[in-house]
């Protein structure tokens, strides 16, 4: 499973690296435990509850699918100005294309 899943736990309030360290050989994830979310059918008020998208970032992302239609891959989120690569990178595994 990406890295970038698994490392995200060190984000949540409370959890300190040796925590981390010990609680990381235990962790199993599959596919299906993440919920992936339909960026093309998603509404605004849906994309913003995600931890990693806020209002601004919804807004921007529905404003570009009214204006420009679906995204079809990774390179039309890239096209969201102020979205920062490391956003996409943690993002990614959260969202559906199709």
């Amino acid at each position: 499973f990406p890295v970038t899943i698994l490392s995200q736990l060190k984000e949540v309030e409370g959890i300190t690296d040796s925590i981390y360290q010990n609680i990381h050989p235990y962790i199993k994830l599959t596919k299906e435990d993440v919920r992936k979310i339909a960026i093309n059918k998603a509404a605004e008020f849906e994309l913003q509850q995600h931890p990693y998208i806020g209002k601004k970032l919804a807004a921007a992302i529905v404003f570009y699918r009214n204006k420009m239609g679906d995204y079809h891959s990774v390179n039309d989120l890239k096209r969201i100005i102020f979205i920062t690569p490391e956003a996409i990178q943690k993002l990614l595994p959260y969202l559906q294309f199709d």
